[in-house]
């Protein structure tokens, strides 16, 4: 089993080399196409690259939902201030 796993590499080539020599023009919109795909992803990971800021560093799954938390308390502090400075007591 062991050696056929690694022989299905090498008969997987050969199968794609024997196919081409057939079948040219087949070959030929297979290497176009997988050509395309390569530059298309090489774009898309630059964008990517451009958005993130360069000194942001990705955080972990626990750092996360630590960070909304102490959001939603500084929100709820701001709120409590807001509401004190503008109550106005009419009597």
């Amino acid at each position: 089993m062991a050696l056929f796993s690694c022989m299905q590499v090498y008969t997987n080539r050969l199968r794609r080399v024997i196919a081409a020599f057939y079948f040219p023009e087949r070959e030929t919109k297979r290497v176009l196409f997988l050509y395309s795909l390569l530059i298309q992803r090489r774009i898309l990971s630059t964008d990517r690259k451009r958005i993130i800021p360069r000194g942001r560093r990705s955080s972990t799954v626990f750092e996360c939902p630590s960070s909304c938390g102490r959001r939603l308390c500084c929100c709820r502090q701001r709120e409590a201030s807001d509401s004190e400075e503008t109550h106005y007591d009419p009597g």
